[in-house]
């Protein structure tokens, strides 16, 4: 006896019925088969989550290879900068100097912008009160 799916009924006890009117009707129902195919775990119940999830595992590996890409920049970029700081030494150091204090002090006057910022907001909130 052929294995029925269990949105079918069994009419293997019923005369003129059987496993070969099951097995010759089964392209004609769509349901039928979509229950077998599920039964036979060639489709998942959820296979809009199942084409979510192979979506997720494409954005994933292409993030991890960008990420990979990424650090092997960075990487390359640093050893660059150290085998210019070996070979212009005089260069490029004064010059790194440089950029980190004009760095700190546009941190420190963009730090003293927003004090002044915050404190201005309070007076506001202040008067208004």
């Amino acid at each position: 006896m052929a294995v029925a799916s269990h949105s079918q009924p069994d009419l293997s006890g019923t005369a003129g019925f059987g496993t070969r009117v099951d097995s010759m009707t089964r392209w004609m129902t769509p349901r039928r088969t979509t229950t077998t195919q599920l039964e036979e775990g060639k489709r998942s119940l959820l296979h809009t989550a199942e084409s979510t999830l192979d979506l997720l595992d494409i954005v994933l590996r292409s993030a991890r290879r960008i990420t990979y890409a990424a650090i092997c920049l960075v990487l390359f970029l640093l050893a660059g900068y150290f085998v210019a700081c070996f070979l212009f030494y005089q260069y490029v150091v004064p010059a790194t100097a440089g950029v980190l204090i004009i760095g700190g002090i546009f941190d420190l006057l963009r730090g003293l912008r927003g004090v002044h910022r915050i404190r201005s907001q309070r007076l506001e909130k202040q008067t208004h009160i």
